[in-house]
């Protein structure tokens, strides 16, 4: 059993494409939009009850991160793979790294930032439904959607650069995945190599590839069998992966 961190603590993740609900994500949606529906419709709590989507909405970013890691490690737990080139003698590099590597319990909400010099204030973490209204708000920008984390109405009517920073280094602190760089050394050539990762757009893109998997399963069953895909998606893992590997014998009969 898969579990992700704090919210989803309570939660157990199914493989992506063991559920015939799985096949209704859209992963053509802004990626705030695709991980509440994974969320949705892989976790399961005492009962197998499902999560809300509403519930999934409310969790905090890195909570919201760590649901979709536990998915992802359930579905298909091989290493994730990065390729970048070396901006100085231009060698593709390639990096292997676990997904438990990414395992973090988030912290909780609120957190202290302690400017040197400044008055402490208290800030919560982002939670999907800040993303979501972010995303719908034509107006917002890195300074009005760190104000609106901060919960201290003395430190917004004194706000500066540098409030701004210590309110950033204190999100990343409790968050380190959100925005990542991978620091390595080129072994051509010696150079630093700075990689950002996007590990959460990593991970949607392994899931949507396991739906397009599971498509395909279901477009040679029906093909053979002349099942509709409800039909096939009812099937038990067990069962569709024994149908597939008839198929599979006969085509090369």
């Amino acid at each position: 059993m898969v579990t992700a961190a704090k919210e989803s603590a309570a939660w157990r993740a199914m493989p992506f494409g063991s559920d015939r609900a799985h096949v209704d994500v859209d992963f053509n949606v802004p990626p705030p939009y695709a991980v509440t529906s994974v969320l949705a419709a892989c976790l399961r709590g005492p009962g197998d009850a499902r999560l809300a989507e509403q519930q999934a909405w409310g969790w905090s970013v890195a909570s919201r991160l760590q649901g979709v890691l536990a998915v992802a490690r359930a579905t298909h737990p091989a290493d994730l793979d990065i390729s970048t080139r070396c901006q100085r003698c231009h060698e593709t590099l390639s990096f292997s790294l676990p997904l438990e590597n990414f395992v973090h319990a988030p912290v909780s909400s609120p957190l202290t930032c302690e400017p040197e010099g400044r008055e402490a204030f208290e800030v919560r973490l982002p939670t999907g439904k800040d993303q979501q209204r972010w995303l719908e708000s034509a107006g917002a920008n890195p300074i009005t959607m760190a104000q609106e984390l901060v919960m201290n109405e003395s430190v917004l009517a004194a706000w500066d650069d540098d409030l701004f920073a210590a309110l950033e280094l204190k999100l990343e602190q409790a968050d380190p995945y959100t925005a990542l760089n991978l620091e390595s050394e080129c072994p051509h050539c010696a150079a630093a190599v700075s990689q950002p990762l996007n590990l959460e757009g990593a991970l949607l893109q392994r899931l949507q590839s396991a739906l397009t998997e599971r498509l395909r399963d279901v477009h040679r069953l029906a093909r053979v069998y002349h099942w509709s895909e409800a039909e096939i998606l009812a099937l038990p893992s067990g069962r569709r992966d024994f149908y597939l590997a008839c198929v599979s014998r006969e085509s090369v009969q």
